[in-house]
């Protein structure tokens, strides 16, 4: 990956791990850093495109004079473009304005969802949820410049296929079979306030991206039980299982 499009992608996580912060001015400071990024970006793009000279691109209008050009080659629809200039407006009138003012998390949102948009087109940067989330819990880790270690986030989502009721799991981290497993019971007991059968737990296992032959499977589950993590005679977590599930993962 290209060092200026890392950048890029770092400044825009940092904005969403700012906004998801406790910080009183946590979302002025999203919305100055992703600001940050869509103007570098425009700059950036218009350098190697030759569409300003040197002496606009240092102007203070060169976010507004490149959004022009880009909206009259259709390269970039003129909605997106009006409402990036409209952000861009906000976050001039936060950055050098004297009053305090509130940003809704809705604002962030928005900016963020219209700052992927514009890089997707300018320069084919296409990444998943799940990867934005990961690099979002990369940067928390990062800024945290301690060994600390931080909870790995875990999403479930209860999943409806041929008539199965699934639970499909969602985490930047990379589990361990065990891990892999309990996460799919313990997504059963807070999605469906029940333990899955057998099949529930394979098919879940598959439908998270999580391959585990079936030896191998058998395996595990008896290694779990032996350790006393999940009920010997049905797949539910025992308490032991769930703490430490809770020490490593964001549940």
């Amino acid at each position: 990956m290209d060092l200026w499009i890392k950048e890029i992608i770092e400044q825009i996580t940092l904005g969403i791990a700012l906004k998801e912060s406790t910080l009183d001015s946590s979302n002025r400071l999203a919305l100055i850093v992703i600001d940050n990024a869509v103007e570098f970006g425009l700059k950036f793009y218009a350098k190697t495109n030759s569409l300003l000279q040197k002496k606009e691109l240092s102007s203070n209008d060169a976010l507004y004079k490149i959004l022009g050009i880009l909206e009259g080659n259709r390269k970039v629809p003129s909605d997106l473009s009006q409402r990036i200039k409209q952000f861009h407006d906000t976050r001039n009138n936060l950055y050098h304005g004297a009053d305090i003012t509130t940003v809704l998390d809705k604002v962030i949102n928005e900016y963020v969802k219209d700052a992927k948009e514009l890089f997707r087109i300018l320069f084919n940067i296409q990444m998943t949820e799940s990867e934005w989330q990961k690099s979002v819990h990369n940067v928390r880790k990062e800024l945290a410049k301690t060994n600390v270690s931080l909870k790995e986030p875990v999403s479930f989502d209860p999943v409806e296929i041929e008539g199965k009721h699934l639970v499909r799991i969602t985490t930047p981290a990379e589990p361990k079979n065990t891990e892999q497993i309990m996460l799919v019971i313990f997504g059963y007991q807070v999605t469906r306030a029940r333990t899955p059968l057998d099949d529930e737990l394979r098919q879940s296992l598959m439908l998270s991206g999580f391959s585990i032959p079936e030896n191998v499977l058998a395996a595990r589950l008896s290694e779990l039980r032996g350790n006393g993590h999940i009920e010997r005679g049905e797949l539910r977590l025992k308490g032991k299982g769930e703490s430490k599930l809770r020490k490593k993962f964001l549940v």
